[in-house]
């Protein structure tokens, strides 16, 4: 594997420390990905692989309320031109979501989010001190049959705003359709590099 034209260093699985974050949305998955996440997780602590318990419920499910404060204050900011010359052209899903959500935060409030999500930076910095992956689903189920829609963001909106290093690989596939299911991976502040070392490993070892 290659990044920024650098070839990424080997590791071993064995000397890194796992976790499955159940944290929300996670009961939100369904039963297929909570099980093939959870049987993947026992096949990693059979290789060797150190599993760790992992408590972030409180800062994640906050994390997700920041982003939609966050996402939605300075998206409303960022199309201003076509609020003021042309609402009546945006979509009912832009005016009735997104912007509808900006329209619900003043600049106070958005200082203060800003603020907190650097508060909870420390704290799953804290959290990474202590287990070096985390294993989470990134959607609710398999990949969409169409490209009409691409689902809820829930499970990375959080990781997104906190800024962590995060990889996706299509580890499983669905009983009935036959489309991938794929499983989340996030890191330490920075730690791309390993991440990726460990998705190498994991995709070459575990690939359904």
């Amino acid at each position: 594997m290659m990044t920024g034209g650098e070839a990424v260093d080997d590791v071993d699985l064995s000397q890194l420390r796992f976790g499955v974050l159940c944290a929300s949305p996670w009961e939100t998955a369904e039963t297929e990905t909570h099980d093939h996440i959870e049987n993947f997780a026992g096949g990693l602590a059979k290789s060797g692989v150190r599993m760790v318990d992992v408590q972030l419920d409180d800062v994640v499910a906050r994390l997700l309320k920041l982003h939609r404060m966050i996402s939605g204050y300075e998206f409303r900011r960022s199309i201003a031109f076509e609020r003021y010359r042309h609402l009546d052209q945006l979509s009912a899903v832009l005016r009735e979501g997104r912007l509808a959500d900006g329209h619900q935060v003043d600049n106070a409030t958005y200082q203060k989010a800003i603020q907190e999500v650097a508060e909870l930076r420390l704290k799953l910095a804290q959290t990474f001190s202590d287990v070096d992956i985390l294993i989470t689903p990134v959607a609710t189920g398999p990949a969409p049959k169409s490209l009409s829609a691409t689902g809820s963001p829930a499970f990375n909106s959080a990781w997104s705003l906190a800024g962590n290093p995060v990889i996706t690989l299509p580890l499983f596939s669905a009983k009935e359709s036959g489309l991938p299911i794929g499983c989340q991976f996030v890191s330490g502040f920075a730690q791309d590099d390993l991440l990726l070392a460990a998705a190498k490993q994991i995709m070459s070892a575990f690939k359904a």
